[in-house]
C-alpha cells in the first residue's frame, strides 16, 4: 500500500475543513445544568479507575448513544468511557458505543437504538449491552442468542432511562445513569465478571510509531453531516476531537474530548434490500486494512475476525499485533469510501 498522504489528500483536507465549517480545537464554556435521574435502587458499589483503560475480569458496559444533528449534542459520558466505537448508520449519519469499565457517571446519552453489527464488537468483550430498542436484525439476534445481557429501554429495562427534557417530539432526550445501570444489574443478577478479553493489549510505557507517518490531524468525513477531526497537541500528548467542525465536548464535564489511540478500521457496506429505512449492512467479520494512530504518529495495519464472538486482532505491516499505549481509544469503522486525510 503507497504512502498515504498525497497532494490529492491535502488538497480533500482543505475542502473538507472548509466545507464543514473549518474543524478548530477551541476552549468551550461549561454547559447550562440539565436534569438528573433519580435511582431506581440502591446500586452495586462502583470503582473508579481513571487510567482510560479496560479491566480484565470485569463485564464492560455497552451504550449505544446517538449522534445524529444537533440535538444530542453535547452527549454524555463519551469523555469517560474507556473504549468508543463509532459507526455509519442509515442516512449518512453514524452513532457510537461506549465502553465503561466500573465508570460512575451522572449521565450517558442520549441513548439510542442497537445494529447488530454492533454486536460483533460487543460480544468479544462479554458488554452487557444498554439500548434503546433496535433495527428488526439487532433484535432478533438479541432474543435469539439469550445469553446476551440486553438492556433495552423498549423492555423492561424502561426504568432506567429518564428524558432529560419536556419536549415528547425530542426522541433524542432519552439518558441513563450509571447508578441505576448497576441497581438494574444487581436486581437481575448479571454477573459483572468474565473470562474474556476483547481489547488489544496495552504498554505501561509509551510507544512511539518510529516507522509512522506525522499524524497530527485526522479527518473522517463519514458523509457531508456526519464527520470528525482528531487535532495532536504536542504539549499534553493528546489527541482533541472536533465533531462536525464543532469542539466535541461532553454534557457531564463541559471539557473537550481528549484520546491517546485512534484505530481506524476499514470495511465494506451495503444498504439492506428491502429495508424502507436504509439501514446498513457492515463486512466486520473476516479481514481487512486500516490504520493506527498514536501520539502523533500513525502506521498501516491489517485487521481480522474470525466470528461474531471472536475479538477483532489488529496488525501491523510486520504482522506483529499491535499494542496500544494507556488511555482512551476510539475505533472508527468506516466503509471503504470514506475519505480519510492523515497529516
Amino acid at each position: 500500500m503507497k504512502r498515504v498522504i498525497t497532494i490529492v489528500l491535502i488538497v480533500l483536507l482543505i475542502l473538507s475543513l472548509t466545507a464543514c465549517k473549518k474543524a478548530e480545537v477551541v476552549e468551550s464554556e461549561s454547559p447550562e445544568p440539565t436534569a438528573t435521574l433519580e435511582p431506581t435502587s440502591t446500586p452495586a458499589p462502583v470503582v473508579i479507575f481513571p487510567d482510560g483503560v479496560p479491566h480484565d475480569g470485569v463485564r464492560p458496559i455497552a451504550v449505544v448513544i446517538d449522534n445524529q444533528g444537533e440535538y444530542p449534542f453535547p452527549q454524555a459520558g463519551l469523555s469517560q468511557a474507556q473504549v468508543v466505537y463509532e459507526f455509519v448508520v442509515e442516512g449518512g449519519v453514524t452513532r457510537y458505543v461506549a465502553m465503561f469499565w466500573e465508570q460512575d457517571l451522572e449521565l450517558i446519552g442520549p441513548v439510542r437504538s442497537a445494529r447488530d453489527y454492533m454486536l460483533d464488537f460487543i460480544l468479544p468483550y462479554d458488554g452487557i449491552f444498554v439500548h434503546n430498542g433496535g433495527s428488526p436484525s439487532a433484535l432478533a439476534q438479541i432474543d435469539y442468542e439469550e445469553w446476551i445481557d440486553s438492556l433495552d429501554g423498549t423492555k423492561d429495562a424502561n426504568k432506567i432511562f429518564e428524558d432529560i427534557t419536556d419536549n415528547p417530539n425530542n426522541w433524542q432526550d432519552t439518558y441513563t445513569n450509571s447508578e441505576d445501570i448497576y441497581a438494574y444489574i444487581a436486581e437481575k443478577s448479571i454477573s459483572l465478571e468474565t473470562d474474556l478479553i476483547g481489547h488489544p493489549k496495552y504498554s505501561e510505557s509509551p510507544i512511539i510509531l518510529e516507522q509512522g507517518i506525522d499524524a497530527k490531524i485526522i479527518n473522517i468525513a463519514y458523509s457531508a453531516i456526519s464527520f470528525s477531526t482528531y487535532m495532536f497537541d504536542e504539549e499534553k500528548q493528546l489527541y482533541f476531537r472536533n465533531r462536525n467542525g464543532e469542539t466535541h465536548t461532553d454534557r457531564n464535564t463541559g471539557i473537550s474530548l481528549s484520546v491517546t489511540n485512534i484505530i481506524i478500521q476499514k470495511v465494506s457496506n451495503e444498504t439492506i434490500e428491502g429495508d424502507d429505512s436504509g439501514r446498513q449492512a457492515l463486512e466486520t467479520i473476516g479481514s481487512g486494512e486500516g490504520y493506527y494512530c498514536t501520539l502523533g504518529k500513525c502506521i498501516e495495519i491489517t485487521w481480522e475476525k474470525a466470528d461474531e464472538n471472536s475479538p477483532t486482532i489488529y496488525k501491523d505491516s510486520d504482522g506483529h499485533e499491535i499494542v496500544l499505549n494507556e488511555g482512551k481509544t476510539w475505533i472508527q469503522i468506516v466503509p471503504t469510501y470514506v475519505e480519510l486525510l492523515i497529516l
